[in-house]
């Protein structure tokens, strides 16, 4: 029970740290989202609390148009009026589009790598264990209203907070994290805190803890709530070490950073250990059968080394290389990605690139070269078919391991063209890491990438057609026909998957920026882009792909479509996320009357993948380095700043810092670069509107500035630290 209260803060508790020292621990009731802190020899650690509505302003839904109309309509009426709004894509504009997912099966959940047991909460929190509703009958009410408000504490913490208003300043809050296990408990259950509590006036009016059940007849003392403090304390600490050696960021938007550390937390806490899983509860997802899926390693292992997490990503990868391969190339799944073959190669360049790790190379070399032959002998069997053929040295294969569950799986072996763009890439990429540890194989894959991408280029030209008055890219090569003209006549047929080739295509970066704006205008004028995401299953489905936008997202920036690039941002943010506990099914309808699809990792990890991007952006196609490359104008409005520590790239770590004071005709960037950078680099200064670039100055030359690219570039063989002051105007008119 609470012990003292002030003006502001409400003493919650104490306890006895390592060092033997008191911590007291304070909360501000006074408003909904008041911050918890711990106080200890006069220093204080503050925890914040965010919350968020589960619900949405009806009248503000679709931007004011119906459902039905959204899906009878073929373009995406929604993101273009988005996009046709002043200003960038914002969360706050995209809020209330939709309504928030609170129908599936498992709305969010509490864990720690270390225990094999995750425990689900419902929407409203119950849980398999515990049930607040019980305490308080307010709790029942507010969940059957859906007028839930929902959030983390900590900021990026996976510490569950619902909070049940009643109105007049009161209201009931529940709150659950999971506990990290002492050696010698039993690891197959995982304990989890909760605490309820009834706010009246700003102060609690009682407070309960539980550990992990109600006490039943078996009454346990929990009166005294040091406990529970002292192990959200070390909660806190576990977490933070675990994402500590990471990539540091100070942006203007604490709810995308937060988001997104918080997505990367999610994701490490659904592994047990060092084993991956897709997804945590639901049989058809966190069943062990789908450990192997081939997302679960190139999802996972890519965020980790994009995020500068090096050790847990060298775990992820070796427990995959060592548990779900062989050396010939086979998975222990039910069916192989064929393009995500290629995107193994990616992964296996990229782990090199980042950490010049060539003992991990050289020990699982034999299972990278059985993938590396196994897209060889596909690649033979293409190059085999008439110079004519559309489909001449176009790997055959898979699209979707799923195939293996569809009628005649034969008949899905096609060559979709993420097969050879994936290949592509992973050939160059593995190669150039063979290359620098002086691996004879190194020349012979890039040589191979290059051809493939000269064949891929002549296919993808005779492929194309025109459909219903639109330029199409089939997702097959020589499939003759658009994927909804085909789907519309069977729904079982091969392009019914071109919604994973589409985003796998984008993903690859081998794309010319043509190919990809057709590809994407295509999509957008045939229902299979709402709200600037990407759509899975078919045609027409209503069914967005979070699980795969992220490919969408790398070409759109890729080819410099940064508003439509920002639009899939914060959709995906608002939209394939639950609110304020931001846990990601791997799809979901758009229709609130459907229920979303189980939680899945690689959805999870879009966010986090998104926003290094939009900071810091390698560019697999001419090798360019990006900084700020997609940076919201409203982030360098006057006196914000934007900043990036201990970016990872393929020469090293970056860092970058941009403080804004254009009201002064004046903008600061420090950049921290290593010493051996190849690559062309871009500073990419996106000022609020009416504002733009008149010069810049390093060291007192003068820097370029590129006006096609509206960047910066950088003098060549640039290293090390870097002041570069920019000068400003103001172009506003009237």
């Amino acid at each position: 029970m609470a012990q003292h209260h002030d003006n502001q803060w409400t003493t919650m508790g104490s306890f006895i740290d390592a060092l033997g020292r008191k911590v007291t621990v304070l909360e501000d009731f006074t408003r909904t989202d008041g911050a918890m802190k711990f106080m200890c020899d006069g220093q204080e650690v503050v925890c914040p609390k965010h919350l968020e509505a589960t619900f949405v302003d009806p009248a503000k839904l679709q931007f004011g148009r119906t459902f039905a109309e959204i899906r009878a309509s073929a373009t995406d009426l929604m993101g273009r009026h988005v996009l046709g709004l002043v200003g960038d894509p914002s969360f706050e504009a995209l809020a209330d589009a939709v309504v928030p997912i609170t129908k599936n099966l498992t709305y969010t959940f509490v864990g720690t790598p270390d225990n094999e047991d995750k425990v689900g909460i419902e929407y409203g929190g119950r849980t398999p264990n515990f049930d607040p509703g019980a305490l308080d009958i307010l709790v029942r009410k507010v969940r059957a209203d859906h007028k839930v408000l929902d959030g983390l504490v900590g900021g990026w913490l996976p510490a569950v907070r619902m909070v049940y208003p009643e109105g007049d300043g009161a209201w009931v809050e529940f709150m659950a994290f999971a506990r990290f296990q002492m050696p010698g408990e039993n690891h197959r259950i995982q304990p989890v805190w909760y605490r309820v509590m009834r706010v009246e006036g700003g102060k609690p009016k009682w407070v309960k803890y539980y550990d992990s059940y109600f006490p039943g007849f078996l009454k346990r003392d929990l009166s005294d709530p040091g406990r529970f403090y002292e192990d959200f304390a070390e909660f806190s600490s576990q977490w933070s070490k675990r994402l500590a050696p990471g990539i540091q960021l100070d942006i203007p938007d604490q709810r995308s950073a937060d988001q997104a550390k918080h997505s990367i937390a999610r994701a490490m806490m659904t592994r047990i250990k060092d084993f991956p899983k897709y997804g945590f509860m639901d049989r058809n997802y966190g069943a062990p059968e789908h450990d192997g899926f081939q997302d679960t390693l190139t999802v996972d292992v890519t965020t980790l080394l994009q995020w500068g997490l090096f050790d847990a990503a060298k775990r992820a990868l070796v427990n995959y290389l060592q548990h779900f391969m062989d050396d010939h190339g086979g998975l222990r799944y039910r069916g192989a990605e064929t393009g995500q073959y290629g995107r193994m190669l990616t992964v296996f360049g990229q782990y090199f690139a980042y950490t010049r790790d060539a003992a991990t190379m050289q020990k699982y070399r034999g299972r990278m070269v059985g993938v590396v032959e196994v897209l060889r002998m596909l690649r033979a069997e293409a190059l085999r078919l008439p110079k004519t053929d559309a489909a001449y040295g176009m790997i055959r294969g898979w699209c979707e391991a799923d195939s293996c569950l569809d009628p005649d799986p034969e008949r899905y072996r096609l060559p979709y063209f993420s097969n050879t763009t994936e290949a592509v890439r992973g050939f160059r990429e593995l190669g150039a890491a063979w290359r620098v540890m002086g691996d004879d194989e190194g020349d012979k894959l890039v040589q191979e990438a290059d051809a493939m991408e000269r064949d891929l280029h002549e296919s993808i030209k005779r492929s194309t057609i025109t459909s219903g008055g639109l330029k199409c890219i089939p997702s097959i090569a020589g499939a003759g026909e658009s994927f909804d003209v085909a789907c519309q006549r069977d729904g079982d047929d091969p392009q019914a998957r071109s919604y994973r080739a589409y985003n796998e295509m984008l993903h690859s970066g081998v794309l010319t920026p043509e190919e990809v704006a057709t590809i994407v205008a295509y999509r957008e004028a045939r229902h299979d882009i709402l709200l600037g995401m990407p759509c899975s299953y078919g045609f027409n489905s209503g069914e967005v792909a979070g699980f795969l936008a992220y490919g969408h997202a790398f070409g759109l920036l890729q080819t410099d479509r940064v508003r439509e690039f920002l639009l899939l941002f914060y959709s995906l943010s608002a939209h394939h996320y639950t609110r304020g506990t931001w846990t990601a099914p791997e799809t979901r309808q758009l229709d609130p009357a459907r229920e979303a699809a189980p939680y899945c990792v690689p959805a999870q990890l879009v966010e986090p993948l998104l926003l290094r991007w939009m900071l810091l952006f390698e560019d697999p196609r001419d090798g360019a380095l990006w900084i700020g490359k997609a940076v919201p104008r409203e982030w360098l409005a006057d006196g914000r700043s934007v900043s990036l520590q201990g970016g990872p790239t393929k020469f090293g770590k970056v860092g970058f810092a941009i403080r804004s004071q254009v009201d002064s005709g004046r903008v600061d960037v420090d950049i921290d670069l290593p010493k051996d950078v190849s690559a062309r680099v871009y500073v990419r200064l996106r000022l609020p509107e009416y504002h733009r670039v008149l010069g810049a100055s390093l060291a007192g030359k003068p820097v370029e500035f590129d006006a096609k690219k509206s960047a910066l570039v950088l003098p060549k063989c640039s290293r090390g630290k870097l002041k570069i002051t920019v000068t400003t105007e103001s172009v506003r008119r009237g």
